[in-house]
């Protein structure tokens, strides 16, 4: 039996399988999200210290600084969704994110930006935990601005039914959505699985496997660290903790997996903040929630094609 709530949404054009078009747009909208954020985010981010990292603390002006990046992105989720079209849920925010870690390729990293601390720790990670939190809602935006163009690629809705009800003479209509949240429609529903519960969980999961995996990959001890290592660490782990979390939970909305990032990224700054200084304490939080973004988001990806393909194999036997 269908579920009827299943119809009340038409279901995004995603496609399990990319061919070569479709990735090279992909990769178009992510090389303009680059360029977009290494000219006009560098002069957006404005830092005291160019050597310093790029961080909202590295400003006089921070909360300037943020509302221009979190303008940067608002426009640059669209223009690269408009380029990739609606070929993989979130492409916007993923483009954003790729452009954001090129972005904070151009500066230094956390220890940079420690050699001029004054103060206590906590007066140092405590700063660095409000600019997390900064980011997360900056890709909230992203995803929100993505989501609005990815909804221009649904099909034109059909009516429900072609039958008048005796209240209302009218034909009932299936309501185009203003806002697309990466909901994945490959398996025959458009409606998203995750609820809040569910959604929760995910992201608690996602939240436990990363900080494994960032401790493992991101070097804990007390030895130099390199900005390569730095992304490759936490785009490694999201990716790998999004791809498990789906997997069980198969909840719907990457919001959930990106939140998981910002999650992280608190819990690091303020055990450090309390004295307990981690893996999680290494990264500034453009590097959490650029490559932590793009990994969680490419997890789901790698995810949902996997559910496709254990659901296509019966069909083809």
């Amino acid at each position: 039996m269908s579920d009827p709530e299943a119809t009340t949404r038409p279901a995004l054009p995603y496609k399990t399988t990319l061919n070569w078009l479709d990735k090279l747009r992909l990769g178009a909208a992510c090389a303009v999200a680059a360029a977009i954020f290494w000219s006009v985010g560098w002069i957006a981010a404005d830092l005291t210290d160019p050597l310093g990292g790029v961080s909202l603390t590295n400003r006089d002006t921070p909360w300037v600084g943020w509302l221009e990046l979190v303008g940067l992105a608002a426009i640059t989720a669209p223009i690269a969704v408009a380029i990739a079209g609606a070929v993989l849920p979130d492409a916007g925010a993923f483009a954003v994110a790729f452009g954001l870690a090129v972005l904070s390729m151009r500066s230094g990293q956390v220890s940079d930006l420690q050699r001029y601390a004054e103060g206590s720790a906590g007066e140092f990670y405590l700063p660095l935990g409000v600019e997390m939190a900064g980011w997360l809602v900056a890709m909230v935006v992203a995803m929100l601005a993505g989501g609005w163009v990815e909804a221009w690629f649904l099909p034109e809705p059909p009516g429900e039914s072609d039958e008048p009800s005796p209240r209302d003479p009218r034909p009932a209509k299936a309501v185009r959505p203003v806002v697309s949240l990466g909901m994945a429609a490959a398996t025959g529903s458009s409606r998203p699985r995750g609820e809040l519960s569910t959604g929760a969980i995910s992201a608690a999961v996602s939240v436990l496997a990363g900080w494994g995996l960032i401790w493992l990959l991101g070097n804990p001890s007390d030895h130099w660290i390199l900005k390569g290592q730095v992304l490759f660490s936490v785009s490694a782990a999201m990716f790998v903790a999004a791809l498990f979390s789906h997997q069980i939970f198969q909840c719907r909305l990457n919001l959930w997996f990106v939140l998981a990032v910002g999650i992280l990224g608190l819990l690091g700054y303020g055990l450090a903040a309390a004295g307990s200084p981690s893996a999680l304490s290494r990264m500034l939080p453009l590097e959490y929630i650029s490559a932590g973004t793009a990994g969680a988001v490419a997890g789901t990806w790698f995810s949902q094609r996997v559910v496709e393909s254990k659901l296509e194999a019966p069909a083809k036997g």
